[in-house]
């Protein structure tokens, strides 16, 4: 593996810790994709970021009660499903990049190159930063401690955030000040 994949593997990693809280609540192991392509295997890892996108999704399934059983469909029709409860184009694209990678290393037998690999962590970590921005108490667990109306509009406010590209403040390490307040 090349130092240029190495680091951007490290980095991977450090943005996937971040996400440790959601990996505990659903049972995900989020470094299994990052061995696989640490040992050599990026089809193993496009792969894996398929099955560990579809608990995602299964999860949005029953928390917004979509007619039918998540456990039994694939990652195309979770995908197809759960798409109306998505308001953010990237964590759209994401998913769809996410499945027709896994697609083309599964179904249709194409190599699969470590570029391939990182791109799959990458869009996987693109959703997992959407889920945990926007709040989302099909993921955290528990719904927000605030009006329905109120949890949808602030829900809308940080996708559209998000969407629009602007950092987390989380992620840069500040404090939010809501009307000059600390």
């Amino acid at each position: 593996m090349s130092t240029m994949v190495d680091e951007r593997l490290r980095r991977l990693r450090s943005e996937l810790d971040d996400h440790s809280r959601i990996a505990d609540r659903l049972g995900l192991d989020l470094e299994r994709p990052l061995r696989s392509l640490n040992d050599g295997y990026p089809e193993n890892a496009v792969a894996l970021v398929g099955k560990l996108t579809e608990k995602l999704l299964k999860e949005l399934w029953r928390h917004h009660g979509v007619e039918g059983d998540p456990s039994t469909k694939a990652l195309n029709d979770l995908v197809k499903r759960c798409r109306p409860y998505i308001r953010s184009s990237t964590v759209v694209d994401a998913l769809d990049d996410i499945r027709r990678l896994r697609n083309r290393s599964t179904h249709d037998g194409y190599d699969i190159s470590d570029e391939d690999g990182l791109l799959a962590v990458r869009r996987l970590v693109d959703v997992l930063v959407w889920f945990t921005d926007t709040g989302s108490a099909a993921l955290l667990g528990g719904e927000p401690d605030m009006a329905p109306e109120v949890a949808r509009r602030c829900e809308f406010l940080a996708g559209l955030y998000v969407t629009l590209g602007y950092p987390s403040l989380s992620a840069c390490g500040e404090t939010p000040r809501f009307g000059g307040l600390a």
